[in-house]
């Protein structure tokens, strides 16, 4: 049941923040990276609850057939359907009491009524580890007296990354818009092409 008060969901803010990063050196070549390591903190999807609530998501196929778990039943048009759900909850009858929900719907309703207003269903852990960078680099001696050594290195960022959420959405991808801690169709963190940079030693 909906309130007027507000509810507390959580707190976007991490517990704690680090990075570990390393370079291997052997015989001209070097190897670098660097991971992000975020724990705690809660993050608020709207982009999950817009695709939630729309149906457009592999987790909202519960329902859609007989063979996904949905029930029989006769739509308002009189239309015999086997996707129908309940949403869980109570009914009050006309004498006070309470009884289980029994009103079957089809998902076109169920979804919108279970995601859209419920702030905790789209609401997710904000922990994550990111291989943030990676990069290869090959440097040799040049016969050039002004030139000691020239290399050439390959640097890729955001190769990977693990959430506790496991579901997609990544918790740095709020904008200055919704506000931190606040996703909203924003463009998300992806592996970058991998860069070319020519060195040279004087």
């Amino acid at each position: 049941m909906l309130g007027d008060n507000f509810q507390y969901y959580g707190n976007y803010n991490p517990n704690f923040m680090m990075g570990f990063s390393n370079s291997f050196n052997w015989r001209g070549f070097d190897l670098d990276f660097l991971v992000d390591y975020r724990q705690g903190g809660v993050f608020y999807s709207y982009t999950a609850n817009n695709l939630q609530s729309d149906g457009r998501v592999v987790n909202t196929l519960a329902g859609r057939g007989a063979d996904k778990g949905g029930i029989a039943w006769t739509d308002d048009q009189g239309r015999p359907r086997n996707d129908g759900m309940l949403l869980d909850g109570w009914i009050q009858n006309p004498d006070g009491t309470f009884r289980k929900n029994d009103v079957v719907i089809g998902p076109e309703s169920y979804y919108p009524n279970y995601y859209w207003d419920y702030p905790a269903r789209n609401s997710y852990s904000a922990t994550y580890v990111k291989l943030r960078e990676l990069s290869l680099g090959y440097s040799w001696k040049t016969p050039f007296r002004f030139v000691e050594r020239a290399g050439v290195t390959f640097t890729a960022r955001n190769l990977f990354s693990w959430t506790a959420a496991g579901n997609g959405y990544d918790p740095e991808t709020s904008n200055k818009i919704s506000g931190e801690g606040i996703t909203s169709a924003s463009i998300p963190d992806v592996t970058g092409d991998p860069l070319v940079r020519p060195e040279a030693g004087y």
